[in-house]
């Protein structure tokens, strides 16, 4: 790509926050192994203390594109009925970076045998960052004559979770606070703002055989005055050990997914990306790692059940 369309895809990138009524979450092509960053009522429903980190680097190529990282750490109180959770999270997109720290609360009933409602809610704060007079900008305007530095944005949310051993349904909005960031002195209304997010996610685990579990998931976004967004993915894990799945982002995308158990408690996981929407002949995809690791409680044993959410 020639140095000025870099240049010009940069300044979109940099720009489309402030001129979108509505702002999208983070996505993850992994999701399915990342729920704790979309409901809090996944908190502690793993029944051990599990720590899950992600990094995804959008758009390879393009300077300025999106780049995310998660760190999760959740499990569940003695009685198992409580789950409590930390997230912490990292965005940046062009001159934006907004990192996050939110507790995560869950309360679980028993509907029948084998078969759970988690309630959950999440609360914190994002600091929000916006370092605008780095952009070269061919005609001045105020707008970009000052930065946001450092805005604290408080927020909550809430969902519920729906699960058995082999499927599972969740509603959540992570943040209900609708914030609104502003530049001191500079008379050009909102720099930013954060909209309601809906999460819809839901998978099933079909055991074929000994050796082959089959499992379909999905995952749908919502927000006023944005496309709804919806992935669709399919894998299969062999032996308890290898996960393969792809992933279809409804034009938007298309992913490979593997995920691979290297101890008996710690998973690693890869996926790329391709675009299949207009940036496509603009980058080189996109990366997402991520690594799971539980840590069993005092007296669990180690003996449970294939756990596939």
């Amino acid at each position: 790509m020639s140095k000025g369309l870099r240049r010009l895809m940069s300044l979109f990138l940099a720009l489309s926050p402030f001129w979108a009524t509505a702002q999208q979450e983070s996505m993850y092509t992994q999701y399915m192994f990342n729920t704790l960053s979309v409901n809090p009522a996944y908190a502690g429903t793993r029944d051990v203390l599990s720590l899950a980190f992600l990094t995804r680097h959008q758009w390879v190529g393009i300077d300025g594109a999106p780049d995310t990282q998660t760190l999760n750490l959740h499990g569940p109180l003695k009685k198992e009925s409580v789950g409590l959770g930390l997230s912490l999270n990292y965005d940046r997109i062009g001159p934006i970076k907004e990192t996050g720290i939110f507790g995560d609360f869950s309360f679980r009933l028993k509907l029948s045998e084998g078969s759970f409602l988690s309630l959950g809610a999440k609360g914190g704060f994002s600091r929000y960052e916006a370092n605008l007079t780095s952009l070269n900008v061919l005609n001045p305007d105020p707008s970009f004559s000052q930065d946001v530095d450092g805005r604290l944005l408080p927020n909550f949310g809430a969902g519920a979770y729906f699960f058995t051993r082999k499927f599972y349904l969740g509603l959540s909005v992570p943040r209900l606070v609708k914030n609104v960031v502003t530049q001191s002195g500079v008379n050009t209304g909102s720099v930013g703002r954060q909209e309601r997010h809906f999460f819809f996610i839901g998978g099933y685990a079909h055991e074929i055989n000994r050796d082959w579990v089959f499992k379909p998931s999905f995952l749908v976004k919502y927000t006023a005055a944005s496309p709804v967004s919806v992935d669709l993915s399919a894998s299969m894990l062999f032996k308890q050990r290898l996960w393969l799945g792809v992933n279809l982002r409804v034009g938007d995308s298309f992913s490979g997914i593997v995920q691979y158990r290297i101890l008996e408690n710690f998973w690693a996981g890869y996926s790329y990306d391709f675009s299949t929407n207009d940036l496509s002949q603009f980058n080189n995809g996109t990366h997402e790692i991520s690594l799971i690791y539980d840590f069993y409680l005092k007296n669990q044993s180690r003996v449970r059940s294939p756990r596939y959410f």
